[in-house]
């Protein structure tokens, strides 16, 4: 009985302070983001396929802190594997395998909807233009703090320079 009225405490409580009980639930966050991002690291056997984005000043950005990607002005698709015929000496002077990372795809805002894409293997460029409402895929993933994010993917549509 105690638990009951305690419970209708909080929330009437909550009622006055958030002005509904939902407020006080978390909500999931959504990005809208192009189809070609993807927020997960890819693995193709002993290689790890990642995306890093970087704001207007290029300073990093987590992927799970994309929110609207109108923020993002450069986005780089890496490979990232470990070189055993190579070795580096750490700062405890402890020889290891080399870490390397590969630039494999970059893409650079050119305006609020359009990308210059390039392919770092065969050197072409192309560019994008969003088509924000042509949702392709919805995904969600949790983000490092525990939160809960809905990626909403969008297509491109692509002509070569």
């Amino acid at each position: 009985m105690v638990s009951k009225f305690y419970k209708s405490g909080i929330i009437c409580l909550s009622l006055l302070l958030f002005g509904s009980v939902s407020s006080i639930h978390a909500q999931a966050r959504v990005a809208v983001v192009p189809a070609f991002f993807n927020p997960n690291i890819t693995k193709l056997g002993d290689t790890d396929v990642v995306f890093e984005c970087f704001d207007k000043a290029r300073k990093k950005i987590a992927n799970d802190s994309v929110g609207e990607f109108g923020s993002i002005w450069y986005v780089s698709k890496l490979k990232n594997y470990i070189d055993y015929t190579k070795k580096f000496k750490d700062t405890d002077g402890i020889e290891k395998p080399l870490p390397v990372s590969v630039i494999v795809y970059r893409y650079d805002r050119l305006n609020k909807i359009s990308w210059m894409a390039v392919d770092y293997a065969t050197n072409k460029m192309s560019t994008l233009t969003e088509e924000r409402s042509n949702t392709t895929k919805v995904e969600k993933m949790k983000a490092k703090d525990g939160s809960e994010i809905e990626f909403r993917f969008f297509n491109c549509t692509t002509s070569q320079d």
